[in-house]
């Protein structure tokens, strides 16, 4: 399970940066880009209406709006059928975004089914299911389902490790790598795609917060070389945060298996 996992949050890196790409460099999590598909899908949408339809708290959809007011992709405007009420939509920059994602989806889907490929094959599950299905649908339409997924999980994960400090992806995803081993902290860069400072200071929260050991001149061949491991809470954190994947797993898969068929193709 942890392999999937290390190999799952690589994909979900990869997905944040055709999402960040798409959208100008902006908000780029699953909530944030569940919602913006949500605006685009039509009809009059209120932020008690996100909560309800995609099944997250107030607080997350919140701070989500908030995100995505500031990156200029969402407005609230007053209802037609009632002046007083606020309803939500997607600006022309925020469907502009959508547009430019779904065409860079199919060859985000293409480029990561090795990654799907291999999930799949350590779960024996089948790894070319475009053999003999039809279209799995519109790209947006299996974002929309991969993401929901991703979201609920992410619900889970975090409420599971909010007892030892942890909030941040980020923070989620250096300790489900670093549950393999030793590691470098170029090493955990590379994984999470940070700077060598946002290593640096990456590994100073998760030691301050008593979840990772460093060793300065950890490496017998290069003494100037820094390793980086787990501590004991760091490895119960760890543990809490696969409880919680176990739980997601299985929808998850079944999702990851339908990027592996053709999708139609974006209205041009």
């Amino acid at each position: 399970m942890l392999h999937t996992l290390v190999l799952l949050q690589r994909y979900s890196l990869e997905l944040s940066q055709v999402l960040g790409a798409a959208l100008d460099d902006g908000p780029s999590s699953n909530i944030d880009g569940r919602i913006l598909l949500e605006l685009e899908s039509g009809g009059e949408t209120t932020s008690s209406g996100l909560v309800k339809s995609l099944g997250v708290s107030r607080s997350t959809v919140a701070r989500s709006l908030s995100r995505l007011r500031r990156a200029g992709l969402v407005e609230s405007t007053p209802s037609v059928g009632d002046r007083r009420r606020a309803v939500l939509e997607a600006t022309a920059k925020g469907r502009r975004g959508v547009a430019r994602l779904e065409r860079a989806l199919g060859d985000f889907f293409h480029d990561g089914s090795a990654v799907v490929k291999e999930v799949m094959l350590l779960h024996g599950r089948e790894t070319d299911p475009a053999s003999d299905h039809e279209s799995t649908g519109p790209v947006l339409d299996v974002l929309g389902r991969l993401l929901t997924v991703g979201t609920s999980f992410v619900e889970d994960a975090t409420g599971s490790v909010e007892r030892f400090g942890i909030s941040d992806a980020v923070d989620r995803f250096a300790l489900v790598y670093l549950a393999q081993g030793e590691s470098r902290p170029s090493q955990l860069a590379d994984y999470l795609r940070l700077t060598p400072a946002g290593a640096t200071g990456l590994v100073e929260r998760l030691e301050g917060l008593g979840l990772v050991e460093r060793q300065p001149g950890g490496l017998a061949s290069d003494r100037r070389v820094a390793l980086v491991w787990l501590t004991r809470r760091g490895r119960q954190a760890t543990e809490a945060m696969l409880e919680a994947f176990g739980r997601h797993e299985d929808a998850m898969l079944d999702i990851l298996a339908s990027t592996l068929g053709p999708v139609s193709a974006p209205t041009l």
